[in-house]
C-alpha cells in the first residue's frame, strides 16, 4: 500500500542533515555565501572583476563574460554575475519544489508564476534592454545602468525611483521613448495597479508570487523553512 503524501512526509528528515539543522555543512555553506556577498558588493576585484593589468576582467567574474556579450556586447559587472547566479537558483530549487509539490495545484501555479517573473521581469527583460541601450556615453555618465533594474520593482521597494538622478535619467530626452515608458509603469504600478491587485488577490500577490527575493526564499529556502522563528510577536 503507498504511503500518502503529507507536508511531513516531504520534509522527512530535514532534522537529520547537516546542511538543514545547523550541521557542519550548512555553517560551511553560510560561511562561503556571506564572504561571496562582502566580496560582490565591497571587494568584487577579489572575484576577478576588472583585476586584469588592462582592466578586463578574470577569475570567477571572467567566467560570465560570454553571456554579458550575448546581452550587452561587453564585459560582465558584478551586477551582472549576481543577477545571473539569482535567477540560476531560483529556476534550479524552482524546478526541484515543482517536483516535491508536484500533487498541489496551488504551489505548483504559485512557483511557476515565480520563476516566469524572475526569468523574464527581473533578469532577461532588463538585461536586454541595457543591451540595446549601452552606449560609451551612458557607461561614462551618471544614468549609467538605471534601465537594467528589476522590470516588477515597485515603489517604494524601487527606493530610488524618485530620486533626482532617476527622474532626470527617465525624463531626459537622449533617453526616451523608454525613459518615458519606465516613468509611467513605475507611476501606475504604485498608484494603481498595487492597490487593485492587493483588493482582489490580498497582500500575498507581491512577495509570494512575484517577487524575486520571496521567489528565492520559497525555493532555495524550502529546505529551511523548519529553522525560521515561530513566535507570535
Amino acid at each position: 500500500m503507498a504511503t500518502a503524501i503529507t507536508s511531513s512526509t516531504r520534509n522527512n528528515d530535514v532534522w537529520f542533515n547537516s546542511i538543514s539543522n545547523r550541521g557542519i555543512v550548512g555553517w560551511i555553506i553560510a560561511v562561503i555565501l556571506t564572504g561571496f556577498y562582502i566580496c560582490l558588493y565591497w571587494y568584487p576585484q577579489a572575484l576577478g572583476y576588472q583585476a586584469g593589468t588592462d582592466g578586463s576582467n578574470t577569475g570567477f567574474i571572467a567566467l560570465f563574460n560570454p553571456l554579458s556579450h550575448l546581452f550587452k556586447g561587453r564585459d560582465a559587472s558584478q551586477w551582472f554575475v549576481y543577477g545571473t547566479l539569482y535567477t540560476f537558483f531560483v529556476l534550479t530549487f524552482g524546478f526541484k519544489f515543482l517536483y516535491k509539490y508536484r500533487d498541489n495545484a496551488y504551489q505548483t501555479k504559485r512557483t511557476i508564476i515565480v520563476m516566469i517573473a524572475q526569468l523574464f521581469l527581473a533578469y532577461l527583460i532588463p538585461e536586454i534592454l541595457a543591451g540595446l541601450n549601452y552606449t560609451d556615453a551612458t557607461i561614462a555618465g551618471d544614468y549609467q545602468g538605471w534601465y537594467d533594474t528589476d522590470f516588477k520593482n515597485i515603489w517604494p521597494l524601487d527606493y530610488d525611483f524618485f530620486h533626482a538622478w532617476h527622474l532626470d535619467a527617465m525624463t531626459n530626452k537622449s533617453y526616451q521613448p523608454l525613459g518615458m515608458i519606465y516613468l509611467v509603469r513605475g507611476i501606475f504600478l504604485f498608484l494603481v495597479g498595487t492597490p487593485i491587485l492587493t483588493y482582489f488577490l490580498g497582500k500575498r500577490w507581491y512577495c509570494s508570487w512575484v517577487c524575486g527575493c520571496g521567489g528565492l526564499a520559497e525555493t532555495a529556502g524550502d529546505s529551511f523553512r523548519h529553522l525560521s522563528s515561530k513566535k507570535l510577536s
